[in-house]
């Protein structure tokens, strides 16, 4: 299963993570999969890598938009334009795949930007699943 279909049976309250507790197994039912057997497992190494990959890819994609800001609040040579200093976003959020976890306020003159902690923390309760 994709992490879309597993985010689907979290949602639906069909999957806890509590039932992970004594095994990395666990069996579940759902009606969008009526008549089979769903087992799910859990892999703690997979998580932690997971995990770490994100943090990484955040915390790069964050340094590289808190220079873009810097160079549209700065007093020489700021880069001004909604456009340009989108096309420099694009750039980062291109690079490293991190768009879904940011929100972006552009104008002509500033640049804001802002972590979204609470969906970042969901994706990281599907790591290793």
């Amino acid at each position: 299963m994709r992490a879309a279909a597993i985010r689907g049976l979290l949602d639906a309250a069909l999957l806890q993570p509590s039932s992970f507790d004594d095994r990395d197994l666990a069996e579940i039912t759902s009606p969008d999969y009526s008549g089979e057997r769903l087992i799910v497992c859990r892999n703690p190494l997979l998580a932690d890598e997971r995990a770490r990959k994100r943090r990484e890819l955040l915390d790069a994609t964050e340094q590289k938009l808190q220079h873009i800001q810097a160079r549209v609040r700065r007093d020489t040579r700021p880069l001004r334009g909604t456009d340009k200093i989108a096309l420099a976003v694009g750039k980062v959020i291109g690079k490293y795949k991190m768009a879904k976890h940011f929100d972006f306020t552009i104008s002509d003159d500033d640049f804001r930007f802002d972590r979204k902690v609470g969906e970042i923390n969901t994706e990281a309760s599907l790591d290793g699943i």
